[in-house]
């Protein structure tokens, strides 16, 4: 076991056969400079794959904790420890401001007419329903 690993950090190792074969075809791969720019393309592009998905998840933080009636600084707080380690805090508050959602537009009528609005829709659905379930009580 401890050849392997010696063999997965580029040590030499002459255990039998097939080490052997190992490191002569690792060797003859990262000699190859086509091949060693296809895997550093791929390692790339795996990169970039993971730093998509981690602002993604991030902007998901966000949205949540604003949802949940979190305040900027308890935002950031959280943002800080979470990812502090991959964004600066700078890129975090960034990343606040893109994910601010539209405030709400508040109705400017007085909450008495609104309530009285929606007792008449109720009223009004309570009688289609009853004409329609019950036709004979309809006088």
């Amino acid at each position: 076991m401890l050849g392997l690993v010696d063999l997965i950090n580029d040590r030499p190792v002459h255990l039998n056969k097939y080490f052997d074969w190992a490191q002569k075809k690792i060797k003859e791969l990262n000699d190859d400079s086509k091949w060693r720019d296809k895997i550093m393309d791929y390692e790339t592009r795996l990169l970039e794959g993971k730093e998509e998905a981690t602002i993604a998840g991030l902007k998901k933080l966000i949205a949540a904790l604003r949802d949940f009636g979190g305040t900027n600084q308890q935002i950031l707080h959280r943002l800080e420890i979470d990812y502090g380690d991959q964004f600066t805090k700078k890129e975090l508050e960034n990343f606040m401001k893109q994910g601010k959602r539209p405030k709400l537009k508040y109705l400017k009528t007085p909450s008495c007419l609104v309530l009285r609005w929606g007792c008449l829709c109720i009223q009004i659905l309570s009688a289609v329903c009853l004409c329609r379930f019950f036709p004979w009580q309809i006088s």
